[in-house]
């Protein structure tokens, strides 16, 4: 938690793992999981988009980036699609 904000020594942006770690362990609320999911998944589309304009970008770690997204929108799948959390 130390990594997110509201912590005033937090780096700006928190690091996208911070929240995939954070959203791993909120199984007691989902819906804070879910939280913890899409800001990783905003940070990582961020950094997407700064790799796209960026004049000499790498391949592998946009790719890199792609399947972290991908992951991340996995997980907030199976939270969703999970019958013991009723969300749907």
């Amino acid at each position: 938690m130390s990594l997110v904000p509201p912590n005033p020594d937090a780096p700006s942006p928190p690091p996208p793992s911070a929240h995939l770690y954070l959203a791993q362990l909120s199984v007691e609320d989902p819906r804070e999981a879910l939280r913890h999911y899409q800001s990783a998944v905003d940070i990582f589309t961020q950094q997407l988009k700064g790799k796209e304009r960026a004049v000499n970008h790498d391949i592998d770690s946009e790719v890199e980036l792609k399947v972290q997204i991908v992951r991340a929108l996995v997980g907030m799948v199976e939270i969703w699609m999970d019958p013991s959390y009723d969300l749907w």
